[in-house]
This record gives C-alpha cells, structure tokens and sequence, in this order.
C-alpha cells in the first residue's frame, strides 16, 4: 500500500515539475516575443522620425530652391529635432553642385531600455525636373540658323504638339519673326540662350504646357504677345488651374525669380505683365511634388 501511495506521489511530482517547466518555457516565450514586439515598434518609431526630419529636410531645401537659390549657393545647415517621449531626428545634408544635386541624411533615433536607430537617405537633383527633353530643331519646333533658333510658325488651329518635354536653346538668340504667331504644346519646356528670348513686333508665342522654364532674358517688344496656358495636368486650387514657371535672374528683369504658379492664360502684352496676381509664389512642399521624379530615396548606411 505504501509502495503505490509512493509510486503515486512521484508520478504527481513529475507531472507538476512538467507543467512548472512548460510553464517556464511559455513564460520566456512570451517575453521574448513581448520584447521582438517592442524592438519592432521602436524601430517602426524611429523609422517614422527619420521620415519625418527628412520630409522636413526637402522642404527647408525647396523652399530655398523655390527662391531661385542655386545648389551651389544653397543653405544647408545640420537639422535636429526632438518629440517628447518618442525620440529624435538628426539631419545631415552634402552637395554636388556640378551634378546640381543635394543628398540629404535623416537618421531618426529611440532612446530607453530598447533602443533603435534607423536612417533614410535621398538624392534630390535640382537641374533635372525637365528629365530628357527633345530640341526644338530636331521635332520641327525651330530651325538653327548659326548660332539663332528661329521658332516656327503654327496657327491657334494647327498648334504644334508633342508628347514630352521641349528644350529650346541657342547659343546666341532664340527668336520670332515679324507678325509670326506661334501656338505650341508639350509636357514640358525649357527656353535657354546665351543672349534672350527675342519676340519681333507684332509676333505671338502661347506655351500649353504644366511646367516651363525661362534661362534667358525675355525681350518683348510693341505689340508683341506671351501667354501661359496650363496643359495636362495642372494644380487645382478652387476652380483655378496652375501650371509651375520658373525665370532666372535676368528673365524680366524685375523681381521675378525662382518658382512661381502661373495663372491659366497668364500674359505679357507690350512688353509687360498684365496681372502680377496671376503668379503665385510656391511653396517648398508644393515645388517638392513637382520635383517628385527626380528625388530617389535609399536606407541609409
């Protein structure tokens, strides 16, 4: 009787030292994905900081660009930041002003018993939100005449379209002729010379176009006429439409420089501008979605 009373008592005490001992292995099973949790929410933590200081990055770098402001001559000072009880951001930028582009490092970081660090990066290339344009003269759009481009004729009915984006460049003067009117549609366009934009008495030049960029001095005379028209895709604001132009220094000679949203029908007449309300200052955020394509993004090192 006392052996099966015995026997009874040892076969109780294996089944609980059993049980204590799964009970243990849950237990340390449950921490261990209790803490591979937490790691993950921190590192989810400290990934949206550094996304967030590099966001704030783009625009602090766009707002300047927006202003016309070179890469070369760009401000680029180190940004910190900090949200009580979830961590911080550090910022970090370099730049290559032959490529015209600005990297930008944004490392987002939790601090506490688990701690975890994560780091974005971004190449933003600032002379490039054209991408590939094809020349004027090679699409029929101009013809070269030494160092001139002459821009050809085509009526309000027959206007000149091309799926992409246009770049008209001369070394010395891009130009139109007497009485000539000139209706042309694209993408994207980019007027570049060494000298100006020439428009001869009496011409027209009307742009349908979303993005267009002036690197050369307009020169209008009487009678002569520009308008900016918006194209495929233009900002919506209200129930006004906006495409994006930028002018460099010499382009008006006015206080005209950097990025603006134009108006859809924006036009000099006689040499001026008729409604400076037509062009709206854009912001850093709004020029950072323009330039969307030509920002690529990489984990940092």
């Amino acid at each position: 009787m006392r052996n099966e009373t015995g026997i009874a008592l040892i076969s109780v005490l294996m089944v609980v030292v059993v049980f204590l001992l799964l009970g243990m292995a849950l237990f340390q099973w449950t921490a261990v994905e209790a803490l591979q949790v937490q790691r993950q929410e921190k590192q989810l933590q400290a990934y949206y900081l550094a996304r967030s200081g590099l966001e704030a990055a783009l625009n602090y770098v766009f707002e300047q660009v927006a202003q016309g402001v070179s890469v070369d001559k760009l401000k680029l000072n180190k940004l910190n930041g900090s949200l009580a009880e979830a961590g911080s951001c550090e910022v970090t930028f370099s730049r290559d002003a032959e490529e015209g582009s600005v990297e930008i490092n944004a490392k987002g970081y939790v601090a506490g018993p688990v701690t975890a660090e994560e780091t974005i990066r971004c190449t933003a290339y600032l002379d490039s939100p054209l991408g590939r344009a094809d020349k004027a003269e090679a699409i029929g759009w101009g013809s070269l005449s030494g160092q001139h481009l002459n821009l050809v004729a085509a009526g309000k009915d027959n206007p000149l379209v091309h799926d992409g984006t246009v770049l008209f460049k001369a070394n010395n003067q891009i130009f139109t002729e007497l009485k000539d009117v000139h209706y042309f549609k694209a993408d994207a366009m980019e007027f570049s010379s060494g000298n100006k934009l020439h428009f001869m008495n009496e011409s027209e030049l009307h742009l349908y176009t979303d993005f267009v960029v002036f690197k050369t001095e307009v020169e209008l005379h009487n009678h002569s006429l520009l308008t900016l028209n918006v194209y495929k895709n233009p900002i919506i604001e209200g129930n006004v439409k906006y495409g994006v132009v930028y002018f460099s220094d010499d382009a008006f000679r006015g206080d005209l420089k950097g990025y603006f949203k134009f108006k859809d029908g924006i036009t000099w007449q006689n040499g001026k501008l008729q409604n400076r309300a037509d062009l709206v200052p854009i912001s850093g955020a709004e020029l950072s979605k323009v330039f969307s394509s030509w920002i690529v993004y990489s984990p940092g090192t």
